[in-house]
């Protein structure tokens, strides 16, 4: 259809519209008489209009159509899903092997001697037996050192995490105090020499001499008598710190001891109360059995016809035997019950023993707290004393003070030395000026530079406090190993039952970290070994329950198992992890796989990983909006940037403006970005 055909049948139809309207009123002429009407459009003319009025309509309709169907080819067709509340589920397979774990290998402290072998190879040992006695000194020291490296490594933890910006201010404004000291010393200066200005005179050397002589003798005095007072003070705070800590240490172990004997004390009792529920149990039974005796008499009693003599006998005999049972045992029920009342009583002395212990224990420690506050505060006052004339040597010193001073005041000549000195010092003065502005001048460069390399310099810092973080991980690890020999007086125990099968050769050596002691297991059979990068590693747990699988005589096996251990990162950054299996579960070693799923919390927004695009280095989801165009209501993808809170394999969960109902894009049929026309899936 083109335009001149259009034109056409704009005239054709406008010619015959009067010709129409005659054919109207003769139309209705005929069906008011009764007449058949005729055809409308009897006009060859007419019936030319109405075929190209007809084409017409048809051409634009199949139009609409094309270009409606070209539409929907060139529009991404999407499918969607709207987000909704519920938990993610982590998933881990680990895959290691099932072997034997017969042998423990005991490691010790390095540069620690061993003092005394307690067993010897070949000796059968229970867990918590004594095998070595380290030098307890060589624990101790080593221990001191730990202490100190780890606090190297706070310090350096918290250096790393001052704000850069804020270190270059504080530079700036050190910076600028220096400058404003200067000047004031420089003013000071000027006012000493102004007043000093008329005291010179000819005797001025001697009296000077003997003046400083005396100045110096009597700091000297005045020193020794501050040094001294604060020896005093430092070894009464020395003497409350050790009293201190023999408080603490001495409560911790009374503390220990008490809640030890709490301990047995509520295991008897529990023991005791299962004996009574047990007992009381046996009793109910036999008393049950008596009634039912009784009932089976009374009824061979009362039925008609009567029962056989012997039937009753038989009821009497049973009636007599259920009962005399439970007569029998009912002194084993009131022994178990008296026990139980004994053992509860016990747990009760026991706990007022560990509150009466914690209280006198903390008295003691509170005092001696009290006194390491006091000797703290006698050192602050023995620092800032400034008054030493009861001291008889610094009262001495002043009367030769007193004494030069007179002297001084008589000499007239002083003026001559004073301009001696008089240049230098105003010129000292006035380069410290210079040399402050100096550096303030070059802090204020650096702030500017620094500002300009702030991020690269706080990702290095950031880099070295993970790396002190990790090494004070592992210095912690040796620290808990040397405070539980420590504690233990240097005695190294078996930490399982087992055969020694191997042992420090002589005493005195000292030890490199490694193996010095290997234990043969008696009471483990098999573990499955895992290793597994740092990060996995710090997603479990021990006691994480998982599902093992391995194949053993030919045969599939499956084992729900507890994660017994999790250890340190080696130096390949991989962690080992250790589950131990069930006594007579394997019979060789193996290969096997551990799967743990976790789930988390509850989120309020999960939606699929496949819904996540990153847009100008944001996250981001796309929504469906619809609106009204001249095509009628269509959809369009708006980008609302979200905040990824956790994820698992499938899923996530996500935080931002989104409304429960909002329809989010997981797949389309082609590429597509914010503000695309989109058609939804159905």
């Amino acid at each position: 259809m083109n335009y001149h055909l259009f034109e056409n049948t704009k005239q054709i139809a406008a010619d015959s519209q009067g010709d129409i309207k005659n054919r109207l009123e003769l139309e209705k002429e005929r069906l008011i008489s009764g007449k058949r009407s005729e055809h409308l459009f009897q006009n060859p003319q007419q019936n030319k209009a109405l075929k190209l009025l007809t084409t017409f309509f048809a051409v634009m309709l199949i139009l609409t159509v094309v270009s409606r169907t070209a539409t929907a080819m060139a529009i991404a067709e999407v499918s969607v899903e709207t987000s909704k509340a519920g938990i993610l589920t982590q998933r881990y397979t680990l895959s290691g092997s099932i072997a034997s774990q017969n042998t423990v290998d005991v490691e010790l402290p390095d540069e620690v001697r061993v003092t005394s072998i307690l067993a010897q190879e070949g000796d059968r040992v229970k867990a918590n037996d004594p095998l070595l006695e380290m030098n307890l000194e060589d624990v101790q020291d080593k221990l001191e050192q730990v202490n100190y490296e780890i606090q190297i490594l706070d310090q350096k933890i918290a250096n790393y995490s001052i704000d850069i910006s804020t270190s270059q201010d504080e530079q700036i404004k050190q910076a600028e105090e220096k400058v404003k000291a200067a000047q004031q010393d420089y003013d000071l200066l000027l006012k000493s020499l102004e007043l000093s200005e008329n005291r010179s005179n000819e005797d001025m050397d001697q009296a000077e001499e003997d003046y400083q002589n005396a100045l110096s003798d009597l700091d000297k005095a005045e020193k020794e008598a501050k040094d001294s007072t604060i020896e005093n003070a430092e070894n009464k705070l020395n003497d409350a710190w050790n009293a201190l800590e023999d408080a603490q240490y001495g409560s911790d172990s009374a503390i220990a001891s008490a809640q030890n004997a709490l301990k047995i004390a509520q295991e008897s009792a529990s023991t005791a109360e299962r004996k009574y529920n047990n007992a009381l149990t046996v009793y109910n039974q036999f008393m049950d059995a008596l009634t039912k005796a009784q009932e089976r008499l009374e009824e061979l009693q009362q039925q008609d016809p009567p029962a056989s003599p012997e039937e009753i006998e038989q009821a009497q005999k049973e009636v007599t035997e259920a009962k005399l049972q439970a007569d029998e045992f009912k002194p084993t029920l009131e022994d178990a019950s008296e026990n139980l009342d004994h053992a509860n009583s016990a747990v009760r002395r026991a706990q007022e023993e560990v509150d009466r212990v914690r209280e006198y224990q903390s008295e003691l420690v509170d005092r001696a707290d009290e006194s390491v506050e006091s000797a703290e505060d006698d050192l602050f006052s023995a620092q800032n004393r400034t008054d030493f004339r009861d001291d008889a040597s610094v009262s001495g010193a002043e009367g030769k003070v007193d004494s030069a001073k007179s002297s001084l005041k008589t000499a007239n000549r002083n003026e001559e030395d004073r301009q001696l000195n008089q240049e230098k010092e105003l010129l000292a003065a006035q380069r410290a000026i210079d040399l402050a502005k100096s550096e303030l001048k070059m802090a204020q460069q650096q702030a500017v530079k620094a500002k300009q390399s702030d991020e690269s310099a706080r990702l290095q810092n950031e880099s070295e406090k993970l790396n002190c973080i990790a090494q004070r991980k592992e210095k912690q690890k040796l620290q808990t190993l040397l405070r539980e020999i420590s504690e233990n007086q240097g005695i190294i125990f078996s930490p399982v039952d087992g055969t020694i099968k191997k042992l420090p050769e002589q005493t005195g050596n000292i030890q490199d970290g490694s193996s010095a002691v290997t234990l043969a297991r008696t009471d483990k059979n098999f573990q499955f070994s895992a290793m597994v990068d740092e990060e996995t590693a710090e997603q479990l747990s021990v006691g994480d329950e998982g599902r093992l699988s391995y194949t053993t005589g030919g045969k599939t096996k499956n084992e729900t198992v507890q994660i017994a251990s999790i250890g340190t990162v080696n130096e390949e950054g991989k962690v080992r992890v250790i589950v131990n299996l069930p006594e007579g579960s394997v019979f060789n070693e193996v290969s096997a796989t551990l799967e743990i799923e976790k789930n988390s919390e509850q989120y309020q927004n999960i939606l699929p990983l496949s819904s996540l695009r990153n847009i100008d280095g944001a996250d981001v989801v796309l929504v469906i909006r619809e609106y009204q165009s001249v095509m009628g209501t269509e959809q369009q993808v708006e980008a609302i940037e979200v905040n990824v809170k956790a994820q698992d394999s499938k899923n996530m969960a996500v935080e931002g403006p989104l409304m429960p109902d909002d329809q989010v894009v997981v797949s389309a049929s082609k590429p597509i970005e914010k503000g695309d026309r989109v058609r939804v899936k159905d």
